[in-house]
């Protein structure tokens, strides 16, 4: 006769010192003295802002995402570690433009720094880039990309986790106002623990999102394209260049507004940007144009050059 064994209740030795013991699958049956049951816990966050801007370029440009995301123990005890985590894209710009996500920690007892800039004497690389699947990118042990036993979390101090990735693509004026943010959409399902539990469950995002507001206009036959950052997030940046013999204004990811009639071609385009002050900076537009007359194509086309400016006011 076979029995299975579902339950078992031990007494252990009065624990003079008051060890925690921590085992997530323990229960207290009150047969022992000063033992304290615990169940550990790892607690995300963010840390710092994301980096605000990038450009889209055919040659790929390396940036950090900006900021830290963080992970703290909630009890004493052995250091515990992250053996898997994902981040998901929830931003605006395809995901085809990102590649070799990167993940790099470092631990410390007081703030994570703002992580902008890639620190090799201070953080810490994993072993290779994330593996990619609908928007998400997955780091973990057992696909090798962290080592085992994994990225330790320590009681008393925080674990901070920085992302780094390649954004490299065709350009195109329809990318401009796309934007990158990277997030854990949801510690206890997207992180992985080899002990306890990860929280919260709602999302960890780091404040801001890396918005492209620069594009390569060279390679898009663009030429000169000037991009300026407006406070309507919606019209951010607005962007002002010459492509197809006309002059377009596009206003964050809405429709370009053609700003020339078809009655002339535009040439050329060139900007000389100044700042008289700490807080005013001053555009001028250098547009050429050509104006063809269609019912006489054997007319001198007519030329100017206008010079338009702009002054912009800035805030501290």
């Amino acid at each position: 006769v076979s029995n299975t064994l579902s339950y078992l209740g031990v007494k252990d030795s009065n624990n003079i010192a008051a060890t925690a013991l921590v085992a997530s699958q323990s229960v207290d049956n009150t047969n022992n003295i000063n033992w304290l049951f615990s169940i550990p816990g790892t607690t995300f966050g963010a840390s710092g802002t994301q980096l605000a801007t990038t450009s889209i370029t055919v040659a790929p440009i390396t940036n950090m995402l900006g900021g830290a995301f963080t992970a703290s123990r909630s009890s004493s005890g052995p250091d515990l570690n992250i053996t898997g985590i994902t981040f998901t894209q929830n931003g605006s710009l395809p995901t085809s433009y990102l590649s070799n996500v990167r993940l790099y920690y470092k631990q410390t007892s007081g703030s994570c720094d703002a992580g902008l800039v890639y620190n090799s004497g201070v953080m810490t690389a994993i072993n290779s880039s994330a593996s990619y699947a609908n928007s998400k990118y997955t780091f973990a042990t057992s696909s090798g990309q962290i080592s085992a036993p994994g990225i330790p979390v320590s009681y008393g101090t925080t674990t901070c986790l920085y992302l780094r990735y390649d954004i490299a693509g065709t350009p195109s004026t329809g990318l401009v106002g796309k934007s990158i943010d990277l997030s854990i959409n949801n510690p206890r399902t997207d992180v992985f623990m080899d002990s306890g539990n990860a929280s919260p469950s709602s999302i960890i995002d780091i404040q801001g999102a890396n918005r492209a507001t620069t594009i390569d206009g060279n390679s898009m036959g663009l030429g000169n394209v000037l991009s300026i950052n407006v406070a309507d997030i919606t019209k951010n940046p607005t962007i002002f260049y010459v492509q197809n013999g006309a002059f377009w204004m596009r206003e964050g990811s809405n429709a370009a507004v053609r700003l020339t009639p078809t009655t002339v071609t535009a040439t050329g385009f060139s900007f000389v940007k100044s700042a008289p002050s700490a807080n005013t900076q001053v555009i001028k537009m250098i547009l050429n144009i050509n104006e063809v007359d269609a019912k006489n194509p054997q007319k001198p086309s007519y030329s100017k050059v206008f010079n338009i400016t702009s002054t912009v006011r800035t805030s501290n």
